[in-house]
């Protein structure tokens, strides 16, 4: 028998042992759902130095980022999107001859829809890589197709897991808006750099970034909305007209853009092969442009627009000139608009690097001349983008998550928060019969 004194000093130590066990558990279980999440919990009680200071929030970015895929109307989103969703199935079918009896990676797999359509093409086994919860639902996704044997799913980022054996293709819808935005594509080549075998394939394999300037029809009748205000309710409101002139013009806006809106041939400002490309080679954008005005018109902002080549030569494009898909475009809108003439040139330089104060979102900075006379410099943020739903508890994949808005807006960036996670546009335009082929 145990001595009473030594029975409640051994039960006294296993409370204590439980309860500073617990907080490791709970963070063990949320790094084991979100990712990075529990890590940037870990961080908060570290103590306050720059260095640290910035690995918190840069943690927090990537927690809220995980976070924001966790929940249903993102994957809503993307799989409404038939222009996008298909243009994998098909380039992966394209490419059968190549994938049959392959292994290959899924990077950021989702639902695991693209490693569905891999196995349809005859993949042997396809390694689906999610550090969601959305993974959860995957397996349920992968177990409702009876393809058990052939997906296997891996909740964890391409950082954190080793293989013994590298892939033969890798597969990633990486992309956002302006092309870079969300930041994934690093993470992307360095599962190439260590997981893809030498001549292995990637999906897509090449991308290119567009820039075009616009005469932007629904800008105008935003602003010049106030001034109809007094004609409707007898009540005047045109002071409102700058206000909303600042506000339209502050950061970049995703907005379908009707083809005739385009004012000048599109500029090339960056072409990356995914083959080659390294990690530092996407972290920002440098180019000069050029253009050539087609009319008489106001130019008021630029768009860009993405394309993205796969195995075969099949192209997925978000130009103007094709049917809409949910990225939509990146709409910079000017504060000074300005004349143009047939043939008029605008020449400038477009940058585009990780925003101060959260590197999942972008800052993006125009600077341009007009026929070499009339010179113009703006910076846009690429945070909050889009109008973005609430997130209701029914809504949510996590039920037990907190509620959040997911918004990186300027008081949420400055406290580490955030995320560029907010619906990607729903705003699809309708296919124009008589849009030009290109690109």
């Amino acid at each position: 028998m145990k001595h009473p004194l030594n029975y409640l000093e051994e039960k006294e130590q296993e409370k204590h042992q439980l309860k500073d066990a617990e907080p490791l558990q709970k963070r063990q279980r949320r790094e084991e759902c979100n990712g990075v999440q529990g890590k940037a919990e870990h961080l908060n009680g570290a103590a306050v130095t720059a260095a640290g200071t910035a690995a918190l929030v840069s943690l927090k970015a990537d927690a809220d980022y995980f976070r924001g895929y966790s929940t249903i109307h993102i994957h809503e989103e993307m799989l409404t999107d038939q222009i996008r969703t298909n243009a994998y199935k098909h380039a992966l079918y394209e490419n059968a001859k190549h994938l049959r009896g392959s292994t290959v990676m899924d990077v950021g797999a989702g639902t695991g829809i693209l490693s569905i359509f891999a196995v349809q093409a005859g993949v042997n086994k396809a390694l689906a890589v999610e550090a969601c919860e959305i993974a959860e639902q995957a397996r349920l996704i992968v177990k409702e197709n009876k393809m058990e044997d052939k997906i296997d799913i891996i909740k964890k980022t391409v950082e954190e897991f080793e293989l013994t054996e590298k892939v033969d293709a890798i597969i990633s819808e990486w992309m956002g808006y302006c092309l870079l935005y969300e930041t994934m594509l690093p993470s992307v080549l360095r599962a190439r750099d260590k997981f893809l075998k030498e001549g292995g394939l990637m999906f897509p394999s090449k991308a290119t970034l567009y820039l075009a300037p616009v005469h932007d029809e629904d800008l105008l009748k935003r602003v010049n909305f106030w001034n109809e205000i007094e004609n409707k309710y007898q009540v005047s409101m045109k002071c409102m007209k700058s206000i909303a002139e600042a506000t339209f013009t502050a950061d970049a806006d995703i907005r379908v853009i009707p083809p005739e809106a385009v004012q000048a041939h599109a500029a090339d400002l960056c072409s990356l092969d995914l083959m080659t490309a390294t990690p530092e080679d996407v972290q920002s954008v440098k180019s000069s442009f050029q253009f050539k005005c087609f009319g008489h018109t106001i130019i008021n902002g630029f768009i860009s627009w993405f394309t993205v080549e796969f195995p075969g030569g099949r192209i997925l494009s978000t130009s103007p000139y094709k049917e809409a898909t949910h990225w939509a475009h990146t709409v910079f809108s000017l504060q000074k608009p300005f004349p143009v003439r047939q043939d008029t040139e605008i020449n400038g330089i477009f940058s585009l690097k990780p925003h101060p104060r959260n590197h999942r979102c972008v800052e993006v900075e125009i600077a341009f001349t007009v026929d070499n006379q009339e010179s113009q410099r703006q910076t846009f943020s690429l945070h909050n983008t889009c109008p973005g739903r609430q997130l209701h508890n029914e809504d949510r994949l996590i039920p037990d998550l907190p509620r959040k808005t997911l918004d990186c807006t300027k008081s949420s960036l400055e406290n580490g928060g955030s995320s560029p996670i907010q619906e990607r546009s729903s705003k699809y335009g309708k296919k124009n019969s008589n849009a030009m082929k290109i690109y």
